[in-house]
């Protein structure tokens, strides 16, 4: 690649940029439509990042270049407002996302990396929601995520740490 990825810890004031990546998480299956148009206001969809730096937010942003590239994050979703790879009120949930032009480049496990090990240190399990046709469902198994649930058509996977 030549390029350097560089990531650093998410905090509050990269709530915009997380937003963006929230919208270009969705697997979109070869063949189909590009991105869907998504309701960017969807409570379903926006309290993944509504607020981030709450306590119990973890984030990782990539960056090549300067530019950031790609984000992966955790929050702490209850029984209340369930995320769609909720698993109990413990579990944080993933979502991350990178940019389609960095996609393949290693952006995804090197965010996967960082964050599972700052996830780490004050979690025991992280879960995420991934459709079985998604190729990144191969680097989640990879790094020990397993099959738990399934939700509509996607597969909740959970990783204990």
């Amino acid at each position: 690649m030549g390029d350097e990825i560089e990531t650093r810890v998410a905090t509050a004031a990269d709530e915009r940029f997380l937003r963006e990546m929230l919208f270009l998480a969705p697997f979109v299956p070869p063949g189909s439509d590009p991105r869907p148009r998504l309701d960017r206001e969807a409570p379903e969809l926006t309290h993944y990042v509504d607020g981030f730096g709450r306590a119990g937010d973890i984030g990782v942003i990539a960056f090549v270049d300067a530019e950031p590239v790609g984000a992966a994050w955790v929050r702490q979703l209850t029984s209340e407002d369930p995320g769609y790879g909720y698993v109990d009120d413990e579990t944080p949930e993933l979502t991350i996302a990178v940019r389609e032009t960095w996609q393949g480049h290693g952006v995804g496990t090197r965010l996967m990396h960082e964050l599972i090990d700052v996830v780490a240190r004050s979690c025991r399990t992280m879960s995420l929601s991934c459709d079985p046709a998604n190729p990144a469902m191969r680097l989640y198994e990879r790094l020990g995520f397993v099959a738990c649930g399934a939700s509509g058509t996607s597969i909740t996977m959970l990783k204990r740490l």
